[in-house]
């Protein structure tokens, strides 16, 4: 091992608790980065990926049923993004609401569709911890949204209660299922009851034609959708704009994936700041252990140590905390104890090289690169 190294060590146990906390600094400065930029890789994979699993439609249209005609599937499928059309009875309302487990009444726009429609748009399976038999037996059966399991608590047979107006309608929860399109207490669920209850709820609620079609992942946005409802009031003669309902493919994955996405980058912002703070300490860190150790440095030159290799033992102890930070902390998952002077890296934490080895390949740099006088 190098005179210079060795120095470098010697001056690494001196200043074990400042060397630790820079190390640890770096460490989490790596994980923030590491696993947000992981995180947002796989947060931009996840919609696609689900919406393929759920066999979901890209683009929704909500059109009120008195302004619907069916020649409107056919000037949409002539549109070349356009790759699947289908259209079927949904009945939608902003004015319903649903009463909580302790009495207290909610706002909640909600969706309602029958199971063999909702067939018609998506394959995600229903899912019940009920047992056939006991489904059978209910006599309001409905499956709702994930949500409603996830953060409201709910379970299958648990009683939910929805209201319009001064009507209130008791249904059991049957299940739950996946869902890409009113799937969020914010816009609101959608509802799979039986064609007895829909047709109930058919008398009061609004009715809807939901026209869906897949554009190539959005190929068409805004733009598509914009330019067939007016050649849909252009045929029809009729305003079905008002009242309507549109969803993109971008409006759904923005949805999915904006809240995840904004705090992995403010985890990245924390990052950046902790880096250049770490750049700073190290920098005042490296001027201040030279004015402290003058009289070291003395005997060091007596012994017959030029200034650009102490200057370089300097930087080489906080090339080693750098280093030591950035491989642990870039995913690294230490499953054991670590040997002394030695590298660890991957997921889990494999043995790498030497410390000797590392430093070696970071020699060369240490040369070629501009050293000062103090």
């Amino acid at each position: 091992m190098g005179k210079i190294t060795r120095l470098s060590l010697a001056n690494i146990k001196k200043h074990k608790f400042e060397f630790i906390s820079l190390l640890t600094l770096v460490m989490v400065c790596m994980l923030l980065v590491g696993s947000s930029l992981g995180a947002i890789w796989g947060i931009r994979n996840i919609f696609p990926n689900v919406m393929e699993k759920t066999g979901s439609y890209e683009n929704y249209i909500f059109i009120l049923e008195k302004n619907y005609n069916k020649e409107y599937e056919n000037i949409l499928k002539q549109h070349p993004e356009v790759e699947t059309v289908t259209a079927v009875d949904v009945l939608w309302s902003m004015n319903t609401g649903y009463i909580d487990k302790n009495g207290k009444e909610s706002a909640l726009y909600m969706a309602f569709i029958t199971a063999d429609n909702e067939a018609k748009i998506s394959k995600s399976p229903m899912d019940s911890t009920l047992s056939s038999e006991e489904i059978a037996a209910l006599e309001h059966p409905i499956y709702a949204p994930y949500i409603l399991q996830d953060s409201m608590g709910y379970k299958a047979g648990d009683t939910f209660d929805i209201t319009y107006g001064t009507r209130k309608f008791s249904f059991t929860i049957a299940g739950f299922y996946e869902t890409m399109m009113f799937n969020e207490m914010s816009s609101g669920l959608k509802m799979i009851v039986s064609e007895k209850d829909y047709h109930i709820l058919s008398g009061l609620l609004p009715k809807y034609k939901a026209v869906l079609y897949n554009d190539n992942q959005g190929q068409g946005g805004y733009e598509l959708m914009d330019s067939f409802l007016e050649e849909c009031e252009d045929y029809s003669r009729l305003d079905i704009k008002s009242g309507l309902l549109g969803f993109t493919y971008g409006d759904m994955k923005l949805m999915v994936t904006s809240s995840a996405e904004l705090l992995l980058n403010l985890m990245i912002v924390m990052a950046v700041i902790i880096f250049i703070s770490v750049v700073v300490i190290i920098r005042y860190r490296i001027a201040n252990d030279i004015k402290e150790q003058i009289v070291n440095i003395g005997i060091l030159e007596a012994l017959g140590y030029t200034s650009k290799e102490i200057t370089r033992s300097y930087v080489i102890e906080y090339l080693i905390m750098a280093a030591g930070g950035v491989l642990i902390g870039t995913g690294s998952i230490v499953t054991k104890e670590v040997p002394e002077n030695t590298v660890y890296a991957g997921n889990p934490a494999k043995f790498i090289c030497t410390l000797e080895d590392y430093l070696e390949k970071n020699r060369h740099l240490m040369q070629t690169n501009p050293v000062y006088d103090y």
